[in-house]
């Protein structure tokens, strides 16, 4: 009895993809808007922005200066 339980391979059930949370169809999903995607560019502009002006400031010693 043993024997045969060790051979079997484990019963696993297959999950769809509306399991995983993906309730959408293809017909449903509708790309952002032109003025979310433009509000979106200006948050990566501003961040990359303020990323290279602390690394100036920082790597340059200017706040040190004060």
């Amino acid at each position: 009895m043993d024997q045969e339980n060790k051979n079997q391979a484990p019963e696993t059930e297959e999950i769809t993809p509306a399991e995983q949370g993906n309730t959408l169809t293809p017909e449903q999903r509708k790309p952002y808007d032109k003025k979310t995607r433009a509000w979106a560019w200006v948050g990566i502009a501003f961040m990359v922005f303020l990323t290279i002006m602390y690394f100036y400031v920082f790597f340059s010693g200017k706040i040190l200066m004060w």
